[in-house]
């Protein structure tokens, strides 16, 4: 999937989905032909399905010396639930 739209919220999964995010949000308001318009001016597809898969090799850096080294690397040990920001922040301020 390329980018969600769930009512209020819209989002998408990086720069080229969001050109398709944009575009569908232009089909939304202002029809097929305007964003057929737009998609021809900026050079891109009118709609891409977005069934391909996503590779990222290592979607988060490993841990090093930082200010968020820390926190980072036990985020990536919990990703099994949801993280707060201020669990994060304590994790900052343990080294």
């Amino acid at each position: 999937m390329l980018y969600t739209d769930d009512g209020d919220i819209l989002t998408s999964a990086g720069v080229a989905s969001g050109i398709d995010l944009c575009l569908h949000m232009i089909r939304s308001d202002h029809g097929t032909a305007v964003a057929n318009a737009v998609a021809r001016g900026t050079v891109v597809p009118p709609h891409r399905e977005g069934g391909q898969a996503q590779y990222v090799h290592r979607p988060v850096p490993e841990p090093q010396v930082s200010s968020t080294g820390t926190a980072r690397g036990w985020a990536l040990n919990h990703l099994h639930r949801p993280l707060t920001l201020l669990e994060l922040a304590k994790k900052k301020k343990s080294r």
